[in-house]
């Protein structure tokens, strides 16, 4: 999440286009909340597991197309 957020500042400031960045980033960010009681309660730091695989493939999907639009041109 740290480096699609790096991602996300160097594209905003080329004025590229970030919105499905941020939609990932708060799909993810909706996951867990910090801080958490942490430890063995596992289910209350993340209480709908089923979500995760797809937040995972949002972050991993939007930083994948902001490096590639970083590293080109505009």
């Amino acid at each position: 999440m740290a480096l699609l957020e790096e991602a996300v500042d160097k594209a905003k400031k080329a004025g590229r286009s970030v919105t499905a960045a941020k939609r990932a980033l708060a799909l993810a960010g909706e996951l867990v909340t910090i801080p958490n009681a942490g430890g063995l309660r596992s289910t209350e730091i993340l209480p709908d597991p089923e979500r995760l695989p797809a937040a995972r493939r949002a972050v991993n999907a939007a930083l994948v197309q902001l490096l590639r639009e970083n590293a080109s041109p505009p």
